[in-house]
């Protein structure tokens, strides 16, 4: 184990200079990030205070939940996030807000892993502002209660931080495991982080997916489990037993999705390569 003591305020593009140096000296190799400011095993008090873990925001609930019977093989999101959804910063959200947290919850994995620089995650008005900077919305847009869904999520991401996701279009939700599974289990196999996912005006975050053992003997069609962050959650905050015990955050099978509505999926690119 190593303690390393960062400057509180230094570029990332200098504190990538200083870690790579620490990689050179400590012969760790150059391409896989070891010390970035989301790795460290007790995140200074300034992450803490933007991405958690605290009362009102939690990191990797899935880390608690039970794991399905039949279990076959597992992929799941690599790496920290923090689980965003309703009635969170002070806002009544409700029924409208659900893409924005999923999005939100992308945002702070991109920051957890260092592809970003971390700060405070975007309200849903800068959300929102964003989205009409990108030239997709009025001004009006902003401060309202309008939903959005993967395009606009995509738009946002690209707007402030630069970042090209990849958007995969399911016609019909029976046909998720069909259309999605593949391209799932390649994305969390590569490292990649949380997955948006809109249809008939609700959104939901996708963290990971497991073949069931019943497929594996071929005695199934629903082949797939996905792990979801549901983003509708209005409990007490930050409470992890409901959460997870309630299906907040769960394993669901094929027949979560909506057999007869459209899904778009959002995924994050894979992280850079040749980085520390």
């Amino acid at each position: 184990m190593y303690s390393l003591r960062l400057p509180r305020r230094i570029k990332e593009s200098r504190e990538g200079i200083w870690r790579k140096v620490i990689h050179e000296k400590l012969g760790f190799p150059l391409d896989t990030p070891l010390f970035r400011r989301g790795q460290a095993l007790h995140p200074v008090p300034t992450i803490v205070n933007w991405l958690g873990p605290s009362s009102e925001l939690l990191v990797c609930p899935h880390e608690v939940v039970k794991q399905p019977p039949n279990v076959g093989p597992t992929y799941i999101v690599t790496g920290r996030y923090t689980y965003k959804h309703y009635l969170q910063d002070g806002v009544d959200d409700r029924n409208w807000g659900c893409a924005y947290r999923s999005l939100q919850t992308l945002i702070s994995w991109l920051m957890w892993q260092g592809e970003i620089t971390p700060g405070p995650l975007p309200s849903l008005r800068d959300i929102q502002a964003s989205i009409v900077r990108f030239g997709d919305k009025p001004k009006s847009f902003i401060g309202s209660c309008q939903w959005i869904g993967s395009l606009e999520v995509s738009y946002c991401l690209l707007e402030l931080y630069n970042i090209q996701c990849r958007l995969l279009h399911i016609p019909q939700g029976h046909q998720m495991s069909q259309l999605a599974a593949s391209a799932l289990t390649k994305h969390f196999t590569s490292g990649g982080g949380p997955v948006m996912v809109g249809g008939g005006q609700l959104a939901h975050t996708i963290i990971g997916i497991q073949l069931c053992e019943s497929t594996l003997n071929n005695t199934e069609s629903s082949s797939y489990r996905y792990l979801i962050l549901d983003p509708h959650y209005t409990g007490p905050l930050g409470n992890i037993k409901i959460i997870t015990e309630k299906g907040w955050c769960g394993w669901k099978l094929q027949s979560f999705w909506k057999s007869n509505v459209h899904y778009n999926l959002c995924l994050l690119p894979p992280i850079r390569s040749n980085r520390v």
